[in-house]
């Protein structure tokens, strides 16, 4: 763990005090496990969303940690990252986010499944049992990243294989609008006839 100095904001020194997730030895065992994103609790601590590789078991497993310190973590969920039934295996899965949705009315898990695959959903009103959630079938890309506004919105971007933002106006984890990044800045460049070739470059 390492501490920002709050007044210059650029000398990251490393914690001596060492990061314990209990419970993570039980579930990942010998396999690689890294960290994906921390995010405030409902009524104090923090959450956190990490990825397990396990080559022994063949699978990735989305686990959930809680902390009142951002020290001592205790495993409060695990799932397989796996496509839900009727749907092709995923090729690749794993990287997820954890975003909290609108009113601290639950919690909204987005994973991977694979290069040009739809990423897998799940909500949780307490980030102990998860359920399915169905997201839109455009919805694909790997390093799922979600972002919770101040008005309560909720912004997902997702990288190689859907370069996009996706917009949940409602913060509620349903609606989602599509902004193709990658159309967008074509679309802005050609309209400043000034950004031509020799000016871009």
């Amino acid at each position: 763990l390492f501490t920002l100095d709050q007044v210059s904001g650029l000398r990251w020194t490393l914690d001596e005090r060492s990061v314990r997730y209990a419970g993570a030895n039980e579930i990942c065992g010998t396999g690689h496990m890294w960290n994906q994103g921390v995010i405030p609790a409902v009524g104090g601590g923090w959450l956190l969303s990490a990825q397990c590789d396990s080559k022994a078991m063949n699978a990735t497993t989305v686990l959930i940690f809680k902390s009142s310190d951002g020290y001592d973590w205790t495993l409060v969920s695990s799932l397989l990252a796996e496509a839900p039934p009727g749907a092709p295996p995923c090729g690749s899965p794993g990287e997820n986010t954890l975003v909290e949705l609108a009113g601290g009315t639950g919690l909204l898990l987005v994973a991977r499944c694979g290069d040009e695959q739809q990423l897998l959903g799940w909500t949780s009103s307490d980030g102990v049992v998860w359920q399915r959630h169905k997201l839109p079938s455009e919805m694909r890309g790997v390093m799922p990243v979600a972002v919770r506004m101040d008005d309560g919105a909720i912004v997902l971007a997702t990288g190689r294989g859907g370069l996009a933002l996706w917009l949940n106006a409602d913060g509620e984890g349903s609606n989602w609008t599509l902004t193709n990044i990658g159309a967008e800045h074509n679309r802005l460049i050609l309209r400043n006839s000034r950004l031509n070739g020799s000016a871009l470059q």
